[in-house]
Order: C-alpha cells, then sequence, then structure tokens
C-alpha cells in the first residue's frame, strides 16, 4: 500500500533539516528545487529523487502560510504525473495574498487546486470552517500528543522513547488517522 507514496520536500533545505525522518520513514523522497524570483513567488524547477509518475506525492512543511510553495510544488508534480498531491504541514495558517489584482484567499486557491491539505489543529479553526472546506482540508489533533508529552513529564519517561514509539508503530503499519486518509 505504501509502495504508491513519495515523501515530497518542496525546498532542499527542508530535506537536509529531515533527512533522518525521511529515512526512517524508508519511503522514496523527491526534492523540489525551487526558484524564488521575489519573496511572492515561487516557481518549482526541477523534481530531484524519486520517480512521481502514478504516485501519491505527499509534501512535508513546517507551514503553509499563502499556500504558494505548496501550488507550486503541486503543479510541478502534477506535471512530472503525479495522480494525488497531498501537502501536509504542522500549522495551516492560511493567510490571504496580496496580489496585483487584489487579495486572493488561500481557501480559494486550495479549493479550486485540487490539492489536499493536511495539519494539525495548532491554529484553531471552528467546526463550521472545517465543515464548510472539508472537501481540500483534514484537520489532525495534537492532542494524543501533548498529552503523551505531559506524561512523560509527570513520569520522567524519555519523551525520544515515546516518540520512537510513534515512529515503530508507523513503521509497523499500524493504521493511523493519516494512513487511512492517504490510501482511501
Amino acid at each position: 500500500r505504501w509502495q504508491d507514496v513519495v515523501l515530497v520536500f518542496p525546498d532542499p533545505n527542508d530535506f537536509k533539516k529531515k533527512k533522518k525522518f525521511a529515512i526512517d520513514i524508508g519511503l522514496p523522497v523527491a526534492i523540489i528545487d525551487k526558484d524564488k524570483e521575489t519573496h511572492k513567488a515561487v516557481h518549482a524547477e526541477y523534481i530531484l529523487g524519486a520517480k512521481v509518475n502514478g504516485k501519491i506525492c505527499v509534501t512535508l512543511d513546517d507551514m503553509i502560510d499563502t499556500g504558494g510553495t505548496n501550488l507550486s510544488a503541486a503543479e510541478a508534480l502534477r506535471e512530472a504525473g503525479a495522480k494525488r498531491v497531498i501537502a501536509c504541514a504542522t500549522h495551516g495558517i492560511l493567510s490571504p495574498k496580496i496580489t496585483e489584482n487584489g487579495v486572493v484567499f488561500a481557501e480559494e486557491l486550495f479549493g479550486k487546486s485540487g490539492v489536499e491539505v493536511v495539519t494539525t489543529d495548532t491554529v484553531a479553526r471552528t467546526a463550521d470552517y472545517r465543515k464548510e472546506h472539508r472537501k481540500w482540508l483534514t484537520t489532525l489533533s495534537c492532542a494524543p500528543l501533548i498529552a503523551d508529552l505531559i506524561y512523560c513529564n509527570e513520569t520522567g519517561t524519555s519523551h525520544g522513547e515515546k516518540l520512537e514509539e510513534y515512529k515503530r508503530i508507523a513503521v509497523e503499519g499500524k493504521e493511523s488517522d493519516l494512513e487511512r486518509f492517504l490510501l482511501k
């Protein structure tokens, strides 16, 4: 099932920081070499690494602000034959983008793009918001992880050991919310 998934880092610097994670997960990796012409314009130049043709491409980033990097990456991945693009980020900020033609909202851009977005609930969204945008936005709760880390603090258990347990569960193929979403 995971043979159809490729981890994609939309920025080579992200891969440098997260290489150990990518190796531990054991999925093929692609890196998008991008060119930032201006602060607001991002163009994906090349896809390096794993072939993405016919694959589910999962981009990993710390945050999605206006969505420019993710949408540019998705466009490049689709041009290379990706069958599905899922943008995953810890923080889904989804700020409006100011363009020459006025303000464009990230919700509008993602809603039209066909890119699916998975973020955590570190940026609060109302239930109505999540319901309105559920076609393209999935929000995962940080509560179980935070509860586990509080437990570690209270019991003197190592945070690292607890996080290794999460990785072990993921590698052993126990089905998680994210896995069910990716492989639906």
